[in-house]
């Protein structure tokens, strides 16, 4: 299996995964336009190659990105795209693609026939909160901030998982495993105070992977709104079992202003091109001076203050870089 597909997190292998055999009789009769040149275009395309179907192309809108090349796959503009004749699907992954699926449907083309809007919204964090209902006893907390974490605690393709082998050899077969990629240490901060608040045995080791950007300033100033709404969610759940905790009410409201402010435009990233915008989120992410007033900072500090307050050991693993 391609190294490239193993580390898409599980929602988009799995949601991406069962498209494609529910349509493979009809792809593997097309000719496939990926409409969206971005990560989750790139992750779908590795795992169309996985199933081995021919003639793909990527469509973006962007004209920076057309004539480019991506694994081997011509980048067209929808013009391009839109003057070929035989059969064809457009597959469209982008978050909240509203223009390109109003592009498609202006250009005659039919929903579910001759395109597919596979946008879709990540659940991941809904098995956190049925395991947070469960009593358990001599248990430990592996928390995981990233796609590469989503891969080295839970992929068993292969090998054995990061997550399998502590499960196994250091926590005796008793862990709860928590992936959360597009969280960050403050969600984890709640999370693991409302798994304190819940369970009468306290766990006997938490560890935390989380990439270094999840750190950095730009953590609170994600791009888009999809990842605001899926905190908001979390938190929202996370509340209806600790209704008391008015440090989760507080910062959930915190979120759910970022989330208007990014409804508005407030895009700290925004530039007159790509690369420009690029260089931004990368300069925001990693060329930062680390400050002890972050919010993430902060929060990491509190959830280390409160596990030694409880005597519970903490390992933390930084992966460099993200997805």
């Amino acid at each position: 299996m391609d190294a490239q597909m193993q580390i898409m997190q599980r929602s988009h292998l799995l949601y991406f995964k069962n498209f494609i055999q529910e349509h493979m009789n009809e792809l593997r009769q097309s000719r496939i336009f990926i409409f969206g040149a971005g990560v989750r275009g790139c992750s779908l395309l590795w795992l169309l190659r996985h199933f081995q179907l021919p003639d793909i192309y990527f469509v973006d809108n962007n004209v920076n990105k057309q004539g480019s090349k991506i694994e081997d796959c011509t980048v067209l503009s929808f013009a391009e795209a839109d003057r070929y004749e035989g059969k064809c699907i457009f597959l469209c992954p982008v978050e909240k693609g509203r223009s390109i699926l109003a592009q498609l449907n202006d250009s005659g083309r039919k929903e579910n026939i001759d395109y597919f809007n596979l946008d879709f919204f990540l659940t991941d964090y809904l098995d956190i909160i049925e395991d947070l209902k469960t009593p358990a006893s001599d248990y430990s907390l592996l928390f995981g901030c990233c796609v590469a974490s989503s891969y080295v605690l839970e992929h068993e393709e292969v090998l054995s998982s990061l997550g399998e082998v502590m499960r196994d050899q250091m926590f005796g077969g008793k862990s709860r495993l928590c992936t959360l990629p597009g969280f960050y240490p403050p969600i984890f901060y709640h999370a693991i105070n409302t798994c304190l608040q819940l369970q009468k045995n306290q766990p006997r080791f938490i560890i935390i992977i989380v990439e270094v950007s999840s750190i950095s300033p730009y953590a609170p100033l994600m791009v888009g709104t999809q990842n605001y709404e899926q905190h908001i969610q979390f938190l929202e759940q996370l509340l209806a079992l600790t209704p008391e905790d008015q440090e989760i009410r507080d910062y959930l409201q915190k979120v759910e202003a970022r989330l208007e402010r990014s409804k508005k435009g407030a895009d700290p990233t925004s530039a007159e091109n790509t690369l420009e915008a690029q260089r931004k989120v990368y300069k925001l992410k990693y060329m930062y001076r680390l400050r002890k007033d972050d919010e993430s900072v902060v929060f990491m500090k509190k959830t280390l203050m409160r596990m030694a307050e409880r005597k519970i050991p903490v390992i933390l693993l930084f992966p460099p870089v993200d997805y």
